[in-house]
């Protein structure tokens, strides 16, 4: 703002439900900080390549690799091939957990980049390949005696940029010509330094290798489906001639959600099970599309995509009603609350009493109530069954 001579607005967002590119097209704010540069990169549906242009790119981002302090060192992933990589984590569904997939690597996976670092410090993995920012994470929980590996360059990276709309050539002349400025006054790389994160100059010459930098991605997975494109009809088939005409039905499941489903360390759960006999009624084989619902919108994005024929375990929503059809629903959700097992804890808590709940977890019915948040549900489990907490919600 200051290289361009005008004052500075921030636009706020909530990243559990928004995104800043959907901010950037409705009109919402001018820049989107912080952008991956990727033609591939979709936003609820629609691709970015003819609504988004980029600045130039003013740092390089991907995947560490990280161990404990006296731990077991490496300085590339080549050394964890074979039976070493059993002990190498990831977070299941992200880019890392893909990329590895591909090379062979039989790591292990876990939700959240918590959990990884919470396996290696308490020895059960060794290692982890966890986005750039598990610096700043790593300075925040000192508990966790960890760190990244010394002069490790990611082998999966990607470039940040600047968004703006397309059509904005004049303002980007001037965003790329401010980003230089600021590139070769060392403050990118100052500011980096100040919050533990890894600085890496823009890679140069390297295609894309990621749709998203700030949360897990949807990967087009080497199993995924590969249904023909070929139209031998004006008219075309419906869902149903498709299905029995490829002989097959490809169902998207949530690839770490058990109890309703998971694909490690073999396919299993509630609405995996469910996929099964629904292929049997229709009499045709099953295909599964392991997706990672890291985004409220999944559901609608696989569709627009046609990776998949039907997804199983989504609830509906009306924001995407044209654009996909929802079944009759086959079993009825709901949050309940969690108690101790005995003595006078097991009795269910008043209104003054405090609830254990998950950050943006949906509290409907809970206005008013006094709310304690904890950062996941194993936590929530431990706070009740030490007392700290009447319940969970």
């Amino acid at each position: 703002a200051e290289a361009l001579g005008v004052k500075l607005r921030i636009n706020w967002i909530d990243v559990q439900r928004e995104t800043a590119i959907g901010q950037l097209l409705d009109k919402d704010c001018d820049l989107a900080l912080g952008s991956a540069i990727d033609p591939s990169a979709v936003e609820d549906d629609q691709a970015l390549a003819k609504k988004v242009i980029y600045s130039r790119p003013y740092y390089g981002t991907g995947y560490m690799l990280v161990h404990r302090t006296d731990g077991p060192h490496v300085g590339s992933l080549a050394e964890l091939k074979g039976g070493k990589s059993r002990r190498l984590g990831a977070e299941a569904g992200s880019v890392a957990d893909y990329r590895l997939r591909q090379r062979g690597y039989r790591r292990r996976l876990l939700r959240t980049q918590s959990a990884v670092l919470k396996s290696i410090h308490d020895g059960i993995l060794d290692y982890g390949y966890l986005w750039a920012n598990v610096g700043w994470t790593l300075h925040t929980t000192p508990e966790f005696d960890l760190k990244l590996a010394p002069g490790y360059v990611p082998e999966d990276h990607w470039n940040i940029a600047i968004a703006m709309r397309r059509g904005d050539d004049q303002l980007k002349q001037h965003v790329d010509e401010a980003v230089e400025k600021i590139v070769n006054s060392g403050a990118v790389a100052r500011v980096m330094k100040q919050y533990h994160v890894p600085h890496f100059p823009p890679f140069v010459n390297e295609a894309p290798k990621t749709s998203g930098c700030c949360q897990p991605a949807v990967s087009n997975h080497e199993d995924g489906p590969k249904i023909p494109r070929r139209q031998r009809s004006k008219q075309g088939y419906s869902g149903l001639e498709r299905i029995r005409s490829a002989g097959r039905l490809v169902v998207g499941l949530d690839q770490n959600n058990l109890p309703f489903s998971a694909a490690h360390p073999q396919p299993a759960g509630l609405d995996y099970e469910i996929a099964q006999l629904l292929a049997g009624q229709l009499g045709v084989s099953l295909q599964v599309y392991w997706a990672y619902s890291s985004h409220d919108s999944y559901p609608s994005k696989l569709a627009s995509k046609k990776s998949c024929d039907l997804m199983l375990g989504v609830m509906p929503d009306d924001r995407f009603g044209q654009r996909v059809l929802y079944s009759k629903p086959y079993y009825h959700a709901a949050y309940q609350l969690a108690v101790s097992a005995t003595g006078e804890a097991a009795a269910k808590p008043d209104d003054l009493q405090p609830l254990a709940v998950e950050p943006g977890i949906a509290v409907r019915g809970l206005q008013g109530r006094n709310l304690k948040e904890y950062p996941r549900l194993e936590d929530i489990l431990g706070a009740v069954a030490r007392g700290e907490v009447k319940a969970g919600y």
